[in-house]
């Protein structure tokens, strides 16, 4: 009996000891291995995340886009990043994934004109704001609103504010057109009249700047 009792007590000690130190050992090992897999896929994802973006802009650019400012956007609404490259003068859109790759230039006559901004909205339409000035010290801006249809740009909207008396906004979609008349908001009319259904016209066609958008003018 004495002899028995001694016996256990050192094999059950024997046994804690054992399991002490293991407890310790797998207690640390996870340790390591979450470390080493938290700086794994950090560095590998980091080439995933900047390789589509570089694809992107570089599909979308233009090929002469000289020194221009840039927007992108989804115009032809296929997932991919389009590109606009644009100057005080012209504009070029280029659409990735396609041969579209077209220049339009601004031209106005009898007033100073410039781009001031290009945008392109969730839908793929683009806003072109054009500014401009005349020798009798007139000045103003349009806005010419597009979209990019059976592989082509057509306008679908332009919207004309001479400071500081009269605005007129042309929905070609719609077929509407409002104007706003008077100096201040207090004195000013607004009315809405109806456009004539005509064949929506091609960017191409038109001179931006010195388009105004008369064919439509008159009801049906």
């Amino acid at each position: 009996m004495k002899t028995t009792i001694p016996t256990l007590l050192a094999l059950a000690l024997t046994i804690a000891s054992c399991g002490g130190g293991s407890t310790t050992q797998t207690t640390g090992a996870p340790s390591a291995d979450t470390s080493a897999k938290a700086t794994i896929p950090a560095a590998a994802k980091e080439p995933e995340k900047n390789a589509p973006q570089q694809s992107s802009t570089a599909d979308a650019s233009p090929a002469d886009s000289g020194n221009g400012k840039k927007v992108f956007g989804d115009i032809n609404q296929d997932g991919n990043q389009d590109c606009i490259t644009y100057t005080d003068q012209d504009l070029q859109v280029s659409i990735a994934g396609t041969s579209f790759n077209k220049k339009y230039i601004v031209e106005d006559e009898y007033s100073d004109r410039n781009i001031t901004e290009i945008t392109i909205n969730q839908k793929g339409v683009i806003k072109i704001l054009t500014t401009w000035m005349n020798s009798r010290g007139a000045d103003g801006d349009d806005n010419y609103t597009v979209r990019y249809q059976d592989n082509d740009l057509y306008l679908i909207g332009y919207d004309n504010y001479h400071k500081p008396a009269t605005n007129e906004s042309y929905n070609l979609l719609t077929l509407k057109k409002e104007t706003i008349s008077g100096l201040t908001d207090d004195e000013s009319e607004k009315t809405i009249s109806t456009l004539k259904k005509i064949p929506l016209h091609r960017l191409s066609d038109i001179k931006i700047g010195e388009y105004r958008c008369e064919d439509y003018d008159g009801i049906e």
